[in-house]
């Protein structure tokens, strides 16, 4: 007799942005009544950034990071508020990160909560995200840098950063404390000083990456919010959503070096920039999924090669030249790595099985 599974998802149960995007809700969750209070319009703002009004009434717009940040640095200016990011996530709940927000409650502890953090939200709240979680015996921090910014971005900065702090804060109670912030952003020494008395510690500004430092016997602190059987549950179903984007990514990094593997331009850092991110956060990504971007690029030097040695009119050293090899004998070595012949052998002996196969 057959098992009747208890319960069937039919399709996604939602879709991530793609890269280089953010859930809209991240921004615009309490952004109408704060822009009211201060006398502005926000068809007005939305129309000038060339999206659609409607935006706030879609927790599922994927919203370029890129314009999200045009559009928090505008306000600043507009209504001459330095800290309007900031302000802006005072407006908001911790749960602008959706389901996450949900996985980090459910989990063990703080600790199972920010590795959650880390492995899920490049992939279903914000992709290119290049997230790190650093911890000794004393210091935890959480590193975050988005590539998709654009030029200056102290306003989203104080925003996510001021965020965190709130959901840490959600998680374990009021009595979290940070040990310091940093931020990319250049920060005047009024706002900064604003921004210490908020966050109760000391902030630093201009780093490569913003990030909350943090006292490590906070991760072990049991959460009240615990359940296992539902952190298990979505940590299955985002599992399935990362490995899903896993293929999505390889897909298309082999997509590309197909492409250019034979121009001799195939770089890491140009395919990263053909995907829209940074040599590094490709390289993260790509170690993420137990791939490596010079594994790849093998495999299709080996199938083009492969191809051009079918063709009797393709002489050893142009192919050789065709892949970026300096000299015959170079490809020759690398061929005979990959397919333990070497390319002379592999072509008499396709040509020999081809001769064999018309003859019959």
């Amino acid at each position: 007799m057959d098992t009747v599974p208890f319960f069937t998802i039919d399709g996604p149960l939602f879709t991530p942005p793609p890269q280089g995007a953010i859930r809209g809700d991240h921004y615009f969750r309490g952004f109408g009544p704060m822009i009211r209070r201060l006398g502005g319009n926000c068809e007005e703002i939305f129309e000038r950034h060339d999206i659609s009004p409607a935006i706030a009434e879609d927790p599922e717009y994927p919203l370029s990071c890129a314009t999200g940040v045009a559009i928090l640095e505008y306000c600043s200016r507009r209504f001459k508020d330095n800290l309007f990011g900031l302000h802006l996530a005072d407006y908001q709940e911790p749960d602008v990160y959706g389901c996450l927000t949900n996985l980090a409650r459910t989990a063990p502890n703080l600790r199972g909560a920010i590795e959650s953090l880390v492995e899920y939200i490049p992939v279903v709240h914000m992709p290119g995200v290049d997230v790190e979680f650093l911890t000794t015996n004393k210091t935890t921090e959480l590193r975050f840098r988005a590539d998709a910014y654009i030029g200056s971005a102290e306003q989203a900065s104080a925003h996510s950063l001021l965020l965190l702090v709130k959901f840490f804060e959600t998680l374990i109670g009021s009595d979290f404390r940070p040990s310091y912030v940093s931020s990319i952003g250049d920060i005047p020494a009024k706002s900064l000083q604003f921004m210490e008395d908020r966050f109760h510690c000391k902030v630093y500004a201009r780093l490569p990456t913003n990030s909350i430092g943090f006292q490590t016997s906070y991760l072990d602190r049991p959460l009240k919010t615990s359940n296992k059987f539902v952190f298990g549950l979505l940590r299955s179903y985002l599992s399935q959503v990362r490995d899903s984007a896993k293929l999505q990514l390889a897909d298309r990094v082999e997509a590309y070096v197909r492409t250019e593997v034979s121009s001799g331009s195939c770089s890491q850092k140009a395919c990263a920039a053909k995907l829209g991110t940074t040599a590094r956060t490709l390289h993260r990504q790509l170690t993420r999924s137990g791939l490596k971007f010079s594994v790849i690029v093998e495999k299709e030097r080996c199938r083009f090669a492969q191809r051009a040695l079918l063709d009797a009119d393709c002489s050893l050293a142009d192919i050789a030249y065709a892949l970026g090899y300096s000299d015959q004998s170079t490809f020759g070595r690398a061929f005979k790595r990959w397919t333990k012949m070497t390319p002379q052998s592999f072509r008499d002996t396709r040509k020999a099985d081809g001769l064999a196969e018309r003859g019959r």
